[in-house]
């Protein structure tokens, strides 16, 4: 009996274990800075906080731009733990004109025994921030197309640069396209979109619209949250199976229990 009640503390002690292990989270939240210049050289700053009650590990950090290049100094963290922040610097390499600058990163990271992929939209400045004459107004996702609005109020034609900074698995075609807006107008832009598969709860897909007016930069970013939900083969997650499992000898030791028990009265009460 005492090595019956044993296991059932076991059994419930590992439960709390599984239970406290699969309840860490990391969530990843990213702001950027720039561009300021030390020694003559561009750079902009990368932040990365985790708000989450456990860590990340094995981070990397790619950027994305169309626009500007970037290169890392240190592009890749060893470890992020929960409630820290993290900075990643880049050198810019020819960010010539003043005005805004648009560009995404790529993060990395494992959790879990799991690798992920999240993307963050950063807008920089050189100088002071531009004012915004052309905008993403709308957009939307419908089966396969990906469906961009964009407006402007410049009032002349102009070539605006529309892009996209998705996950990894997404596949947009095209990903770049150059809209001609004659003056004051709106335009709409269509695109193929596959969202791929492998992501669980919400990932982030950004529009960008680049312009240049005079000798002065500008750029707008739009993001989109999407919701995703993606399951296993089987569609029983590992831990649910160990939690049932764990549960069915519980009950087996619980009717083994109470059958020793009666077995034991009914011979006390033989004559």
């Amino acid at each position: 009996m005492f090595a019956m009640k044993s296991a059932l503390f076991a059994a419930l002690a590992l439960i709390a274990l599984i239970g406290s292990g699969s309840a860490l989270t990391v969530t990843l939240t990213g702001s950027c800075r720039g561009i300021y210049q030390v020694n003559s050289t561009d750079y902009v700053d990368f932040m990365l906080n985790n708000s989450g009650n456990g860590p990340a590990t094995n981070l990397s950090f790619v950027p994305i731009s169309y626009g500007i290049s970037l290169s890392a100094r240190n592009g890749t963290l060893p470890i992020l733990y929960a409630g820290n922040t993290s900075v990643i610097r880049f050198e810019v390499s020819n960010a010539t004109l003043n005005g805004t600058y648009a560009f995404g990163m790529y993060v990395s990271y494992a959790q879990g025994g799991q690798t992920f992929v999240v993307t963050f939209p950063c807008l920089i400045y050189r100088g002071k921030p531009s004012a915004q004459y052309v905008y993403i107004s709308n957009m939307s996702i419908n089966g396969g197309i990906l469906s961009t609005e964009i407006t402007s109020i410049y009032g002349k034609r102009l070539p605006v640069t529309l892009y996209f900074i998705a996950p990894p698995t997404f596949t947009i075609a095209p990903k770049q396209t150059t809209v001609l807006m004659n003056g004051s107008s709106v335009e709409d832009v269509n695109v193929s979109l596959e969202k791929g598969k492998g992501f669980n709860g919400q990932v982030t897909l950004t529009g960008v619209v680049s312009y240049v007016i005079g000798n002065t930069t500008y750029a707008y970013v739009k993001p989109l949250q999407i919701s995703l939900a993606s399951v296993s083969a089987s569609g029983i997650s590992i831990t649910w199976v160990i939690l049932g499992g764990i549960v069915a000898v519980i009950v087996i030791l619980i009717v083994a229990s109470v059958f020793i028990k009666r077995k034991r009265a009914k011979g006390g009460a033989a004559p």
